[in-house]
C-alpha cells in the first residue's frame, strides 16, 4: 500500500486513512482471512482479483486469489462459481488485523 495524500492506496482502491502507517510512505497491511469475502460491498474497500483455488476448510471454503501483486486468500460460506484465472471481487471488513514495514516490522 502506498500513501496518496491522506489515505492508503493498494492497486487504485483506498484502503484507508494514512495515519495507519505511523508516518511510512508505504506499508502492508494484514486482514485474516475471515475478513475478506467473495462479497461486493459498497462500505467497504473491494479489489478485483484473479481466482486462484478454493478448498474446503472446516466447514466452509478458503478462497485465494491474486491481485496487484499480492495473494490474498478469503473464509466464505459456499463455493464460488469461478474458474482458475477468472476475475472475483474480494471486499475487506473491517480495519486491518496488524500493519507492517516493508521490511517486516510491525507498525500498528
Amino acid at each position: 500500500m502506498k500513501r496518496q495524500g491522506d489515505r492508503l492506496v493498494f492497486d487504485g482502491v483506498d484502503l484507508g486513512p494514512a495515519t495507519l502507517a505511523k508516518g511510512a510512505d508505504e506499508a502492508l497491511l494484514f486482514y485474516r482471512a475471515e475478513q475478506v469475502t467473495t462479497i461486493p460491498a459498497a462500505d467497504r474497500p473491494n479489489l478485483q482479483a484473479e481466482f486462484s483455488e478454493a478448498a474446503p476448510m472446516a466447514g466452509r471454503v478458503m478462497v485465494t486469489a491474486s491481485t496487484g501483486g499480492q495473494r490474498l486468500s478469503a473464509i466464505v460460506e459456499t463455493h464460488p462459481e469461478a474458474r482458475p484465472s477468472d476475475a472475483i471481487t474480494l471486499s475487506l471488513a473491517g480495519a486491518p488485523d496488524a500493519v507492517f514495514a516493508l521490511s517486516g516490522e510491525r507498525i500498528e
